[in-house]
């Protein structure tokens, strides 16, 4: 084991969301949760406060992004990132939904860039560019 692995180990918090709770960023104006969509406001939120994007609660180190691995390599994340427990939460509750029917990942970094969309219209949303990457996971 690495010492940069070491290090990571021991910054990573533990759970910090419970496992049946809804991610922050799916939660509507209205209280229901909806997975494939996510609320901007809530994403604008967890970037400018450095919020977890599933329990809202302040990010550490590192920062773990969710998403296709098509979005994740094109630097365009949908999602802002999450605790890598949170992280790998919400990949059982995009499982358990029927949303990872195409092939996912998790990508680890120290920092990230906001894209807001040039012009408002339909599919245009806010996007998460993962600064250097620590790590990259699949998820089988």
């Amino acid at each position: 084991m690495s010492v940069l692995t070491r290090l990571l180990e021991r910054r990573r918090p533990t759970v910090v969301a419970a496992p049946d709770a809804a991610p922050f960023v799916h939660v509507q104006a209205d209280g229901r949760v909806d997975l494939a969509t996510v609320v901007e406001a809530a994403a604008v939120r967890c970037a400018l406060s450095r919020l977890c994007a599933y329990c809202a609660q302040p990010q550490g180190f590192p920062l773990v992004f969710v998403g296709p691995v098509a979005e994740l390599d094109g630097g365009r994340c949908r999602r802002p990132g999450m605790h890598d427990a949170c992280a790998r939460l919400a990949v059982e509750r995009y499982r358990a939904a029927g949303l990872l029917h195409l092939p996912w990942a998790l990508q680890a970094s120290g920092s990230f860039t906001v894209e807001r969309p040039q012009t408002r219209g339909p599919g245009e949303q806010i996007r998460f560019r993962p600064g250097p990457l620590l790590w990259t996971e699949r998820v089988p």
